[in-house]
């Protein structure tokens, strides 16, 4: 919306609360961007009614130089996930169930997850935007929600029992907008308590990247 061009980096992403918006009546939302140097600080707040605005979450946005990422070798990846990785496939022309849903009720365009395979601390998905709602967007929400969330199998002990919700980004670099078709490559970075670290490099079809992820807590 400020014009500016890719790549540009999201770094200290920061969910503060949950902007709550009722099944009936509105909620208010307003994102203030403030111009430095470097690019942007970014606030996101939201308020109901008379009630005050209140911070959602806060970012930095860099427009600094981001050299190109080198592709994926999907080929090493399949290798190591058919060797030792479970998979999980829907139906012809279906979609795979997130783990969060037993918690959390997705719409439509949340069903993006095609198939996936988890292995020794790494994933790989497949995932398509839904036909509706998807057009001018670079980060469809429910395609980059579903991308980086959907191995949380990848974390020691996860069962699904608990609701899991995102904390922090350290950093999120976006060198393309997200094609059709998307892969998404996940790693377990850390995982102690009821806290784990996943980076995920976001990919077209041919292993081009499109957006890397660091550090999602």
């Amino acid at each position: 919306a400020q014009g500016e061009p890719l790549p540009f980096a999201i770094e200290g992403l920061t969910f503060l609360r949950p902007a709550r918006v009722p099944d009936e009546g509105e909620t208010r939302l307003r994102l203030t961007l403030r111009r430095g140097p470097e690019g942007y600080d970014a606030l996101l707040e939201s308020a109901r009614g008379r009630e005050g605005w209140e911070a959602n979450a806060e970012a930095r946005l860099s427009l600094l130089p981001l050299a190109p990422p080198a592709p994926l070798d999907l080929a090493a990846i399949r290798a190591r996930l058919d060797g030792r990785g479970t998979r999980r496939t829907p139906l012809p022309g279906g979609t795979l169930a997130s783990p969060q849903e037993a918690h959390l009720a997705f719409g439509p365009r949340w069903r993006v997850l095609r198939e996936a395979a988890l292995g020794e601390g790494e994933g790989l998905a497949r995932l398509t935007l839904p036909p509706q709602g998807a057009e001018g967007m670079a980060l469809h929400p429910g395609l980059l929600d579903l991308a980086t969330g959907w191995a949380m199998a990848l974390i020691p002990g996860y069962d699904g029992a608990h609701l899991w919700v995102p904390l922090s980004y350290a950093a999120l670099e976006v060198h393309a907008p997200l094609p059709a078709a998307v892969l998404s490559h996940a790693r377990l970075a850390s995982a102690q308590g009821d806290a784990a670290r996943l980076d995920v490099t976001l990919a077209d079809e041919g292993g081009r990247v499109c957006a890397a992820l660091r550090g999602l807590t």
